[in-house]
């Protein structure tokens, strides 16, 4: 499923927006460690909100 998911996101990478495989490669680098950013940061929130 995850495999799916990826291929479904780099054929829509390469062509809508004319992307290269080290683009995409890129892209999901960044978009990963912000997602990872945010889930920490939600994470501390939810901890620190709770007693």
């Amino acid at each position: 499923m995850v495999a799916l998911a990826a291929a479904l996101i780099i054929l829509l990478c390469a062509v809508f927006f004319d992307a290269t495989a080290e683009d995409t490669f890129a892209w999901a680098g960044s978009i990963g460690t912000l997602i990872l950013l945010v889930r920490y940061l939600l994470t501390t929130l939810g901890a620190r909100i709770r007693p």
